[in-house]
Parts: structure tokens; C-alpha cells; sequence
């Protein structure tokens, strides 16, 4: 029988996709049996092929084996870094469940989590701008 998991995750070794990969799609109750405990710092979510029958599913990483302690829930979408806020969870997850019912931890996939405006010139006057990603 084919598989047709709801949720595809691959979880990253290092921020912004790179290092080890990992790729889960049942639960997990220790991260330490694919070698990736606490060593997870960037996430990509898939919607999988049996997403459709379900349509709500989050995937849900713990702090803790067995699906204990703080919990991290993520819709499908990419994180490319789960140190920062909002999420602060990198490099401590041991354990994966999925559920149709959990809510997201803000911001969801596509939220800008926050606006910046500059001015050039003192007083808030002259040209400005709009800043809402990091800019080098």
C-alpha cells in the first residue's frame, strides 16, 4: 500500500536550509533515533499528498521526548530559521507529532511580523521608506 502522509517535514540541521537533512511523515517520540535531537534549526512543511483529507493538519514539534514540554506548531510553509522570534525553538526539538486540530504559533507562513519606516531627514521629513525584511 502506497503511503500518502499529510504532511511532509524536513527538518535542517542549520538555519536557512542547510546541513543535515532530515524528512519525516509519522510521528516521531524521540529525534534522537534518526540522529537529529536538538539539532533542528530550519523547517520546511509540505503539503502531502493525503493533505486534502484533512486539510487543517499542523505539524507539531516538542521540546521533550514522548510529545512533552513547550511546543512549536507550524502550518505547512517554510521556516528558515527557528531561533528567532517569533518561534525561539532552534537546536532543542526531540520529538514530532501532527494534528488536524492544533493552532499555529504566529506568525503563519506569508505574516510580515513587523514594519519599519525610515526618514531621511531628522523630524520624520523627507524622503522615507518602508522596510519589511532584512536589508544588508
Amino acid at each position: 500500500m502506497p503511503i500518502s502522509p499529510r504532511l511532509v517535514v524536513e527538518a535542517y540541521e542549520h538555519q536557512h536550509y542547510k546541513g543535515r537533512i532530515f524528512t519525516i511523515v509519522d510521528p516521531i517520540a524521540d529525534t534522537a533515533e534518526i540522529g537529529a535531537n536538538d539539532s533542528i534549526s530550519s523547517i520546511k512543511i509540505y503539503k502531502g499528498p493525503g493533505f486534502n483529507a484533512s486539510p487543517n493538519y499542523k505539524a507539531i514539534f516538542y521540546e521533550h521526548t514522548n510529545f512533552q514540554g513547550r511546543r512549536l506548531v507550524l502550518a505547512p510553509g517554510f521556516y528558515p530559521n527557528i531561533h528567532e522570534i517569533p518561534y525561539n525553538f532552534g537546536e532543542v526539538i526531540s520529538s514530532i507529532n501532527y494534528s488536524p486540530a492544533a493552532n499555529p504559533t504566529p506568525p503563519e507562513y506569508g505574516t510580515i511580523p513587523i514594519i519599519v519606516e525610515i526618514f531621511r531627514d531628522p523630524h520624520f521629513l523627507g524622503q522615507h521608506a518602508l522596510i519589511m525584511r532584512d536589508v544588508s
